[in-house]
């Protein structure tokens, strides 16, 4: 019931994320497609390692938790890529990172830390992070 919650989520999230894209709502964008890696990593936790975040720091732990599980060595094994193929900064841990960084500074717009976002960047979030993240979690939940 728990995993089912979180694919519901995960629909939701990826609709609204689609939708304020298209509208250029981009600060949204990124909140949104943000929410759609961590439900995917909730999906990834629960299947392949029956685990759940237990309080509130959920975000920290997750990305922590995907560091423990898939390290470098781990994952270009589960994936049948060559060692030097993988690169540090598209492990999941880090993809997950880069996207909760980037939701924080973009999730008060009106904070004085918040920063703009344009079209050139959302386009790469949504390539270099949020897609490529939630693709390397299907390879994972695709293994044995």
């Amino acid at each position: 019931m728990l995993i089912k919650k979180y694919e519901n989520m995960l629909i939701e999230t990826e609709k609204t994320c689609k939708l304020l894209e298209e509208n250029k709502r981009y600060h949204w964008t990124i909140i949104s497609g943000y929410y759609s890696m961590y439900y995917k990593t909730l999906i990834l936790l629960a299947v392949k390692h029956n685990l759940k975040p237990h309080n509130y720091e959920s975000h920290s732990q997750i990305i922590h938790a995907l560091h423990i599980l898939y390290d470098k060595k781990e994952i270009s094994g589960l994936l049948n890529v060559a060692y030097n193929k993988i690169k540090f900064e598209e492990l999941p841990g880090n993809l997950l990172y880069k996207g909760k960084d980037l939701r924080q500074k973009v999730n008060y717009i009106s904070n004085e830390n918040s920063i703009e976002i344009n079209n050139h960047e959302i386009q790469n979030f949504l390539n270099n992070i949020k897609n490529k993240f939630l693709q390397l979690i299907d390879k994972i939940l695709e293994e044995n």
